[in-house]
């Protein structure tokens, strides 16, 4: 009795133990906010992926934290610093032209980062004069990513949706784009990008038609984080 008491309750602590791991790899994984704090910094390089020419090399650093957002030093290829301010959600803020509104951020993350959580975007500018109609977005798996400033795990944040451009006063110029995020939460912070741009019509060249028109990677090279 007491030989089979002992195996009665190993079984029964293996299987409590299994259930425990089975419920815990069911569980989708949530990313909260990150806590940045004055010192952290980044530099990414934006690449075309066509021509493998680089674009772009940009580094951020944080300045202050504050309680709705963070003011960062943002310089692009090298040129003088420029102030620029983020929301908890790391998302870019635009000035409104009129000084009475609050100024608009440019939130595709929406945290907490759940595996399976969908939400959709609208009216967004997306890269240049070109401007983000509508998107849904979906939070992805956790995965390794490679970046030149190494191999993060990160939670890919997909949106899919549709541009549009104006075209000299004629009928607007559109799309569709797939944009890719993949926020690591070791860092805090994206630690790559991928936009790919398709037209859908112009009535400037209608051979543009399904053109992969952007096809870019902008990836981490660089990274320095504070405990202050």
């Amino acid at each position: 009795m007491t030989l089979n008491l002992k195996t009665n309750t190993t079984v029964a602590l293996l299987s409590t133990l299994l259930c425990a791991a089975i419920g815990a790899a069911q569980t989708p994984s949530s990313v909260d906010r990150p806590a940045l704090k004055v010192g952290n910094s980044w530099t990414y390089q934006t690449v075309d992926l066509y021509t493998k020419n680089v674009l772009l090399t940009t580094t951020e650093s944080v300045r202050e934290v504050k309680s709705d957002g963070y003011i960062l030093k943002q310089s692009r290829n090298g040129a003088a610093e420029q102030e620029i301010v983020k929301s908890l959600d790391l998302g870019t803020c635009l000035r409104s032209k009129d000084a009475t509104q609050p100024p608009v951020c440019l939130n595709f993350l929406h945290f907490p980062l759940t595996e399976g959580k969908s939400y959709g975007l609208e009216k967004i500018p997306l890269i240049g004069d070109v401007t983000m109609k509508e998107a849904q977005c979906v939070i992805k798996k956790l995965e390794p990513t490679e970046t030149p400033a190494g191999t993060f795990d990160s939670v890919p944040v997909k949106c899919t949706g549709t541009w549009n451009r104006p075209a000299e006063g004629k009928t607007d110029y559109f799309g569709h784009f797939e944009l890719t995020y993949w926020y690591a939460p070791r860092i805090g912070s994206v630690v790559k990008r991928h936009l790919e741009r398709r037209a859908s019509i112009t009535n400037v060249r209608k051979d543009m038609k399904g053109r992969l028109e952007t096809y870019i990677d902008t990836t981490l090279t660089h990274y320095s984080a504070t405990s202050q």
